[in-house]
């Protein structure tokens, strides 16, 4: 009988101990898997890019010569679109390499295209007025042209120069040159070339402890420090198709997001209402354009979103 106490006890106590080890099994977590180097897994729960949606990307404009009233004949508006552009071009290098010799000399290169953008946007300003204002105006007109063309020179000589000391690569300067070089020609000869820059590409080793933009065609790419494992050469492809669609680079994943925006002032919006565009990215798994959102910038004319990875993106209306 005592025999048989004993061992009902034991099976007892093991029972006890079986139900305690039971339940601290189940309350266990599972054991964390192995991660990604750049921990792909969390970002793809986590990043606006695994949203979908139904898009449909925006068109360009058909290229088409457009000229203004003004006695120079040429699209002024455009000339001052081509000047905004390669003044942000300039102004990323410089804010790129802040107190260097090359963000000296295209600081003073970016102060002359500004200042040469407000003498063409105000041509009438200090005008006369009054019944002959149409003549005055034109006059004014001539003055406003040549004083631009005489700033666009002094930002010319600047880029130059930091060509010739060796603190600009030729293929950049020769770039922001001929940039230059045509609005002269459009001002000086009174026409508005149709100009775009399909099938051009731009690129920027970008350390991966600085961080960094890189702006191309009014499109770029704000890449914070440490968002590569080490560092990297970016780059912006605008493909030579009929929609605005760009491809960034480079492929892979990034440690923190990178901030990228497409300017849709190229864009053709009829019946499009500017404020619901987005930007959409190919998901080469389906073939599909993916839904990124974004945020609409209508003075500047472009859509800002964060990207977790590189592939194409456009322009794109819900």
């Amino acid at each position: 009988m005592q025999r048989s106490n004993r061992l009902r006890k034991i099976a007892t106590n093991l029972s006890l101990i079986g139900s305690m080890f039971l339940v601290w099994s189940c309350s266990e977590g599972p054991a964390p898997g192995p991660m990604s180097p750049s921990g792909s897994a969390s970002k793809r729960t986590l990043s606006p890019q695994s949203a979908t949606g139904t898009v449909r990307p925006v068109q360009r404009l058909a290229n088409r010569a457009s000229h203004s009233l003004a006695k120079s004949g040429y699209n002024r508006d455009k000339v001052l679109h081509e000047l905004e552009i390669v003044r942000d071009e300039m102004q990323a290098i410089v804010d790129n390499n802040p107190f260097s010799s090359v963000a000296g000399l295209l600081s003073d290169a970016v102060r002359r295209t500004d200042d040469a953008a407000r003498k063409l946007e105000n041509p009438t300003w200090g005008g006369w007025g009054g019944d002959d204002w149409d003549d005055d105006k034109e006059q004014d007109d001539d003055k406003s042209d040549k004083k631009a063309l005489v700033r666009i020179k002094k930002a010319k000589d600047k880029i130059q120069e930091a060509i010739n000391r060796q603190l600009l690569l030729p293929a950049q300067g020769n770039q922001f040159l001929g940039q230059l070089i045509e609005i002269e020609n459009q001002i000086n000869n009174g026409y508005s070339p149709a100009h775009d820059y399909r099938g051009q590409s731009k690129s920027l080793w970008i350390k991966r402890s600085y961080g960094g933009m890189i702006k191309f065609a009014g499109h770029s790419i704000d890449v914070p420090k440490y968002a590569t494992k080490q560092d990297a050469e970016f780059s912006i492809n605008i493909s030579p198709n009929d929609y605005i669609t760009v491809d960034f680079g480079p492929d892979g994943w990034f440690d923190q997001q990178v901030t990228v925006t497409i300017s849709y002032k190229d864009a053709d919006l009829t019946g499009v209402d500017p404020s619901k565009l987005t930007l959409a990215w190919y998901d080469e798994s389906t073939g599909q354009w993916v839904d990124l959102g974004g945020v609409v910038d209508l003075v500047h004319k472009t859509v800002t979103a964060k990207a977790w990875h590189f592939t194409q993106y456009t322009i794109s209306t819900k």
